[in-house]
């Protein structure tokens, strides 16, 4: 069986699931998404490769990008190893569990871009050495604005991503933080997560609630199942995701 977390930007979905994986101390395989404000806006003159546009009929222009820090801020996605995080301090950990999210679990901090990521930078591993899996570094999956998606380069979910999800030993609990919009044209890796589906794993991940061809196949595969995360059910949310982690 797998298990999938939904809900509202700012719900604490990832949060609830980083605690939940530290208490049970297991280290999965798989992925993590993280967005990233950017100092300047994005231009395109800063080699970054040129986007998917977004067509009239799209999903892209209703997705919601979810970030904090201004709002004409220009936020990157990056792809890249499970994100275990650290809480700062006990009451940050009983913060993510029993109450709101805490302010910031390890995060990546403005400014430290360096190298070359598509025109951007590279940032090195989210998590920290203690709980860091194999795997490829971060790689720029999108840019979101005000309006939401400015740009999706679905090929890096196809070739970082899959190799996220390559080579995962059978009985793995693999981490699908989290699938969305910007892999809808992202085919190989689309193809990837449901053979992971099929395998010998069992998935703990989050999904955007609006419908789109590959998130409706993904929710409606006869071994997943969908739970809403919302502030009023934090903790029953968290007793269902240790009763999963303990299977």
């Amino acid at each position: 069986m797998h298990l999938f977390l939904y809900g509202p930007s700012g719900a604490g979905k990832t949060t609830l699931i980083r605690a939940a994986l530290r208490q049970a101390g297991i280290v999965p395989a798989g992925f993590s998404t993280k967005k990233l404000a950017l100092a300047q806006p994005f231009l395109p003159d800063q080699g970054a490769p040129q986007p998917v546009s977004p067509k009239p009929d799209s999903s892209y222009s209703s997705y919601s990008c979810g970030y904090s820090g201004g709002s004409q801020a220009t936020h990157q996605v990056l792809l890249g190893p499970p994100d275990m995080g650290q809480p700062a301090n006990a009451a940050d950990a009983a913060d993510s569990i029993g109450g709101k999210s805490a302010a910031s679990v390890n995060g990546i901090p403005p400014g430290s871009l360096g190298g070359n990521l598509g025109g951007l930078g590279s940032l090195g591993s989210f998590s920290s050495p203690a709980t860091a899996t194999a795997g490829p570094g971060p790689s720029l999956v999108g840019l979101c604005g005000p309006a939401g998606i400015l740009a999706a380069y679905p090929q890096a979910f196809d070739t970082a991503g899959v190799a996220l999800l390559a080579h995962i030993p059978a009985g793995s609990l693999v981490l699908m933080d989290e699938l969305g919009f910007l892999e809808k044209e992202a085919y190989l890796f689309q193809n990837r997560v449901l053979e992971i589906l099929e395998g010998p794993y069992r998935v703990l991940g989050v999904i955007k609630e609006k419908s789109d061809p590959f998130l409706d196949r993904v929710k409606r595969h006869p071994l997943v199942q969908c739970l809403p995360v919302e502030e009023t059910s934090r903790l029953q949310t968290a007793a269902l995701l240790r009763l999963f982690l303990e299977q």
